[in-house]
């Protein structure tokens, strides 16, 4: 044999994963062809499968540091709740003394339920972190507001509530739908869980005003100031969905768009029973008296325009492709 059975076994590694040279494999394979035992190892070396292993220590490993991390994450939490109980009892305290009773400590417990969903429920929860966090930071917002009604006396509490959860669900739903499990469960709907989760809170909304400033004629204003407006959010939203087209999209989008703008100030004051005339085109008179129908006729000529030109090359691409 050319080489000891030391210098081949050191080989036999880089043989095996087929990282070796020419002339190294070449002098493993003749050694092999005079040695039985360094064959032997090379066959068992070759039959033995790590990959399970590496992947159980790799769990393994992950598991471990996730579990480190939560445990650091709740005794951070732990300690914060405690920082936090310091301002609870200064305030309970404070109210007994003073012998006014608990409206301030529960206003400040309340408060404090607030800043700890946001705080230490990130730290605290194992799974969900995001989707945990929103849901208790609108309901700790809500308790907080409700608290502060009952001890003020005042009646605005579902008025206030309804406006909050509205506009926090414009900002934040988007998000909540993104998140494990809501994401799984919804699949390809999520637009449209949106827009109808935003369209129920504004009408939830929209009678909680009603019922709070009790005024006769408020319902059939807001209804017809509303009903446009949220017809072309759903409009929008569902060509933009659902059209695949970026072009056509686009176009049919322009042409929704300058249709609103030129009518949409009649078409709420028919609702109302109001009858007032369309806008006239005057290109030569932009005076005060001109110039908003100039407007309403610019931008609905320039969106039919635009909006028509990409509609056209959308179809005439397809017919390219075809």
């Amino acid at each position: 044999m050319k080489y000891s059975c030391e210098i081949i076994k050191d080989l036999i590694p880089l043989y095996t994963d087929e990282v070796c040279s020419a002339e190294s494999r070449s002098a493993v394979e003749a050694h092999f062809a005079e040695c039985p035992s360094c064959r032997g190892l090379y066959e068992k070396m070759k039959s033995d499968d790590i990959t399970p292993v590496l992947e159980s220590d790799a769990a393994e490993a992950v598991a471990y540091h996730e579990k480190r991390v939560r445990r650091r994450g709740f005794t951070v939490g732990a300690v914060i709740a405690a920082i936090f109980m310091i301002p609870i009892l200064v305030c309970l305290i404070v109210d007994l003394a003073s012998g006014s009773g608990l409206s301030w400590f529960f206003i400040v417990l309340a408060s404090l339920l607030l800043a700890a969903s946001v705080i230490i429920v990130p730290l605290m929860v194992p799974k969900h972190k995001l989707l945990i966090s929103l849901t208790a930071s609108a309901a700790s917002l809500i308790i907080l507001l409700g608290v502060i009604a009952l001890y003020s006396g005042s009646d605005w509490f579902f008025m206030v509530a309804s406006c909050v959860l509205f506009g926090s669900a414009l900002v934040f739903l988007p998000i909540v739908v993104n998140c494990e499990p809501i994401k799984t469960a919804l699949r390809g709907r999520k637009s449209l869980a949106v827009f109808f989760c935003d369209t129920v809170l504004f009408c939830i909304m929209a009678v909680c005003i009603g019922l709070y400033v009790e005024h006769p004629g408020y319902g059939a204003t807001m209804a017809a100031i509303s009903a446009p407006f949220i017809s072309l959010a759903w409009a929008l939203m569902l060509i933009i969905r659902y059209v695949r087209s970026g072009a056509a999209k686009t176009g049919i989008c322009l042409i929704i768009s300058g249709a609103f703008i030129f009518s949409v100030n009649n078409a709420v004051n028919s609702l109302l029973g109001y009858d007032i005339p369309w806008p006239v085109l005057r290109p030569f008179d932009w005076s005060y008296a001109a110039i908003d129908g100039n407007i309403k006729w610019v931008c609905l000529l320039a969106c039919l325009s635009v909006g028509g030109i990409l509609i056209v090359i959308n179809a005439f691409s397809k017919g390219r492709k075809k």
